[in-house]
């Protein structure tokens, strides 16, 4: 079975060719978005998962490594010694971010640091032992993270679930984004041991989660460091592997036993040992103009917080950008003042930056000497007080996008993850539930229609998407500027948390979105 392998795909356009649009909306400085990602390269030869098995790198244990070679490494092969996570507080994360703000997380599948251990024909998989972990992750304290492999830079956001009580990782599910689709694995720890993992590979819009899951992936039991079976479901087919009749079976099938169990104890480990060491934080980035439009460079830009009492500053560059590293703070919500010269100071109030958060646009902030002020730049982005614009009931949100309309022509998309069901109204009420997910997408449809997928119209519209329940605002996401594409993925909605995601694509296909 061939590996398939990576390669990058061409940047995005430089960045300089819309440095004086870019004011119209929010957007990465240096434009190292997901739409960055790498191409995914498969082969007519690999015949048996093509579409689930995740990208593996040269270093990787080889399909003709045997199972005798494995267990005679044994004695040579590092434990998982597990350790306690970081728990995230405000004051640990500020020292965190002291050293690493503005580093990218770069995590190393190829090196193989763990090995399977020697299987024991007396141990078996304990199934109720994931519902047990499951039950735990439920009440754990959750954590975001973006990080980026090493190997070949394809980007991967990792849910960290960690046990507050024992500060051990209870659950970890890794995002990776590839060109053919998005590979989800989650693992599952029993006193920071491997105790089972899923997998599963759905397309960039959302594939039904349910769907995925049965007709294309595996799902793995571990005890001690080895797999005790395994379920894999490839193009409608069904095979499965215990570790008592793992004899029995052709070569070709414990070659891919043998891969798969080294490969997922592998990366098992090596992501509980980086995220362990890193603490929730966002970014707060946005720019600051003047009324005509023009960067402002040399702004001083002030961010507070009330509740531990807070502050620091920094001064915008030539493009008018600024950004900020700050704790994920569940309690109280950050405030920007920005001042230059006479011109008359401006406030952007209640920014709450909540789990799952890893940017948070701050949007445009317009300057003018005073009695020349053309722009509203009080601007409250999460001002709870403001009613939302119908009624709503208790398990009901409801979702609001504007934008100019003489500049894009966009269309949203609310995916029932279940269901596969999607509503493309500009106004659309949400009715949440615990076993109900969605994920909430903005389209660039002349873009997509033509074929444009490089088009900018949809980050230079302004576009701004708004969440509200029935006591107001909740949350509120603007469209990354300088950036090219034709989807913006928004955020998700699980039960009925809502978790930015902010994703930016280009190498999509037609599908539901521009049919």
């Amino acid at each position: 079975m061939k590996i398939r392998k990576f390669k990058k795909l061409i940047g995005v356009l430089a960045a300089a060719a819309v440095l004086s649009t870019m004011f119209t909306s929010c957007g990465h400085k240096e434009d190292d978005i997901v739409s960055n990602r790498v191409e995914t390269e498969s082969s007519a030869d690999d015949d048996w998962q093509v579409e689930t098995v995740a990208e593996e790198s040269e270093e990787t244990l080889s399909a003709e490594t045997s199972s005798e070679e494995i267990e005679s490494a044994e004695e040579e092969s590092a434990s998982h010694e597990g350790g306690e996570a970081v728990l995230d507080s405000f004051e640990g994360t500020l020292e965190y971010i002291k050293v690493h703000a503005g580093d990218k997380s770069r995590i190393d599948y190829s090196t193989k640091v763990y090995e399977a251990k020697k299987r024991d024909l007396k141990k078996k998989a304990d199934h109720d032992l994931v519902d047990v972990i499951q039950d735990r992750a439920n009440s754990d304290q959750k954590k975001k993270l973006r990080l980026e492999r090493s190997d070949n830079g394809a980007t991967i956001d990792a849910l960290v679930y960690t046990n507050s009580d024992s500060g051990l990782i209870d659950k970890i599910v890794t995002t990776e984004y590839g060109s053919s689709g998005r590979e989800v694995t989650g693992y599952y720890f029993n006193d920071a041991k491997l105790a089972y993992a899923y997998r599963y590979t759905c397309n960039l819009y959302g594939t039904n989660v349910s769907e995925a899951k049965q007709n294309g992936g595996q799902r793995c039991y571990f005890v001690n460091d080895f797999m005790t079976e395994c379920y894999k479901t490839t193009k409608g087919e069904n095979d499965s592997v215990k570790m008592d009749d793992y004899d029995s079976v052709n070569k070709d099938l414990q070659k891919e036993y043998d891969k798969l169990e080294q490969e997922l104890i592998n990366r098992a480990y090596v992501t509980y040992d980086m995220v362990k060491e890193i603490p929730a934080f966002a970014r707060i980035y946005g720019y600051v103009s003047d009324e005509e439009g023009g960067m402002l460079s040399d702004v001083t830009v002030s961010l507070k917080t009330g509740a531990y009492s807070y502050r620091t500053e920094t001064k915008t560059d030539g493009d008018g950008y600024y950004e900020f590293y700050v704790p994920i703070n569940d309690t109280d919500w950050y405030n920007l003042n920005f001042t230059y010269g006479d011109y008359v100071p401006v406030e952007i109030d209640d920014i709450y930056v909540r789990p799952y958060t890893i940017d948070y646009c701050a949007g445009v902030a317009y300057m003018a000497p005073q009695g020349q002020t053309k722009h509203d730049t009080a601007t409250y982005l999460m001002d709870i007080t403001k009613q939302s614009p119908d009624k709503l009931k208790d398990n009901q949100y409801e979702i609001v996008v504007t934008y100019d309309t003489s500049k894009a022509d966009l269309k949203p998309f609310t995916l029932n993850l279940d269901n596969g069901k999607y509503d493309t109204a500009t106004t659309q009420i949400v009715t949440v539930g615990s076993d109900k997910n969605f994920r909430y997408f903005l389209t660039d449809q002349k873009g997509g229609r033509e074929d444009n997928k490089m088009s900018y119209e949809m980050s230079l519209s302004g576009a701004m998407v708004k969440v509200y329940n029935k006591n107001g605002i909740v949350a509120s996401f603007q469209v990354p500027a300088g950036s090219a594409g034709v989807v913006w993925e928004v955020f998700d909605i699980d039960g009925s948390a809502i978790k930015p995601v902010n994703n930016y694509y280009f190498d999509v296909g037609k599908d539901i979105f521009f049919e």
